[in-house]
């Protein structure tokens, strides 16, 4: 599915591939994704995610009869960095899709809330952490839209 941002709601974008030479589980390729940082900014405030992409991304990688040699060779050197014809770009509405999903981190009451709402182990540390994550990238990204904004985003998403 393809979502058009207007023009007046698209922020300043750009997605820079983010290498990982090597990987600690190399008979474990599909695991693998692919890391990007997604640079936003907008009404002068600056935003820096983290995006990954799952192999699936990957140009020119079938792997639907299974993982060939070729294939996981393919997928490792564009992960490195070495074929950057063969991945897929991150797009501005993959960006803005990202971070309004961490606003909804941002109505809830608690951690705990969150965490029980979302799946998560309400004990775990790095729930947490994904947690406040959230919220801080979420509070950034809701000073880049008004809130009659956000909403007309959020409306934009739902079936993305």
């Amino acid at each position: 599915m393809t979502i058009e941002i207007p023009l007046r709601l698209a922020p300043e974008f750009e997605a820079v591939h983010v290498p990982v030479p090597r990987f600690s589980q190399p008979d474990k390729i599909t695991l693998c994704q692919v890391t990007w940082n997604l640079h936003m900014k907008r009404n002068g405030h600056s935003l820096v995610t983290e995006y990954h992409q799952g192999i699936g991304h990957v140009k020119g990688v079938d792997i639907s009869r299974g993982m060939s040699v070729a294939a996981a060779d393919g997928i490792r050197a564009c992960i490195a960095g070495r074929n950057r014809r063969g991945l897929t770009h991150p797009t501005v509405a993959d960006a803005i899709y990202a971070n309004i999903s961490d606003i909804d981190a941002c109505e809830y009451a608690s951690f705990e809330e969150w965490a029980e709402n979302s799946g998560f182990d309400t004990d775990s540390r790095s729930a947490e952490k994904i947690f406040n994550e959230c919220v801080a990238r979420g509070r950034i990204f809701t000073l880049m839209y008004s809130s009659y904004e956000l909403t007309e985003l959020h409306d934009m998403f739902l079936d993305y």
